[in-house]
């Protein structure tokens, strides 16, 4: 007759300890954790001297002008680059699969979601970002739209690696349809009157929702801006981009608020001059 075995069992066996289990760090032991927090921050502190004296403003990283000063300054595609290159890291991109099949099939899309993994020498995955973008932002141009968010995502995923939220915000360069240095963020001509010719062939435009008016007339208001040299500068954009100059911000295309409302900071105060 078949037996099966069985493990004795002692009274004063008591459950398997799960420490050495564990993935959480607060598991380890004490000695380790310590030795462990103080090396990642003598690291950190490196890594941040490095970046103050390599990194250049208006090319790695840049500012813009607010009612309160300068904001906090936003990481640049070429600085990530350095640091990345520095942590010995490099970017895939897995999203790309999916829009090189979207474009193969010819599937119409309206939105870019880009996943940007930054991986080490021995090809694991370190951090990761991600990046969005509206094709109606890019005039349905699929290859700006994904570089764009490319972009985002990569910087997305560096400021994860080196944890340099404290330090840099995300990027600002989109703000305007070309990169802006400090050197080129500045105020608006404010002296010339809004352009009154229409273009020869104005495209039909989706204008701004009565809800983001709303946000725009709320922002005016509070951050004390000029309505009507807000309005001028706005009509003269809107021109430049082969719409139909503004009498009202309500007319304001659509495709333009994202890009409208990053630029108001400059305009703060501009009531009380």
């Amino acid at each position: 007759m078949n037996t099966v075995s069985a493990i004795p069992i002692s009274k004063n066996n008591t459950a398997p300890s799960l420490t050495g289990l564990s993935n959480n760090p607060l598991d380890c032991p004490v000695n380790d954790f310590e030795s462990a927090l103080d090396k990642r921050q003598t690291n950190r502190m490196a890594l941040i001297h490095w970046l103050k004296n390599h990194l250049v403003e208006g090319t790695d990283f840049g500012s813009i002008k607010t009612k309160r000063g300068l904001s906090k300054p936003s990481l640049w595609k070429a600085g990530a680059e350095k640091i990345n290159t520095i942590l010995s890291v490099s970017a895939l991109f897995p999203s790309y699969a999916d829009y090189e099949q979207a474009a193969l099939t010819k599937t119409t899309l309206e939105q870019i979601i880009i996943r940007c993994e930054l991986i080490n020498s021995q090809q694991i995955v370190v951090a990761s970002g991600i990046g969005a973008r509206s094709l109606k932002q890019d005039y349905n141009d699929l290859n700006k739209s994904l570089k764009m968010a490319s972009k985002s995502a990569y910087i997305d995923a560096t400021l994860k690696l080196a944890g340099l939220s404290d330090i840099f915000t995300l990027d600002l360069e989109d703000m305007m349809p070309e990169q802006i240095s400090p050197a080129t963020t500045g105020q608006p001509n404010q002296s010339q009157s809004p352009v009154n010719k229409p273009p020869a062939k104005a495209p039909s435009v989706q204008t701004i929702s009565p809800k983001q008016l709303t946000a725009l007339e709320q922002i005016i208001k509070t951050d004390h801006i000029h309505s009507d040299k807000l309005l001028a500068w706005l009509s003269k954009v809107s021109v430049s981009q082969g719409y139909q100059p503004l009498q009202q911000f309500s007319e304001l295309p659509v495709i333009l608020v994202d890009q409208v409302m990053k630029k108001l900071p400059e305009f703060a105060n501009t009531a009380k001059n």
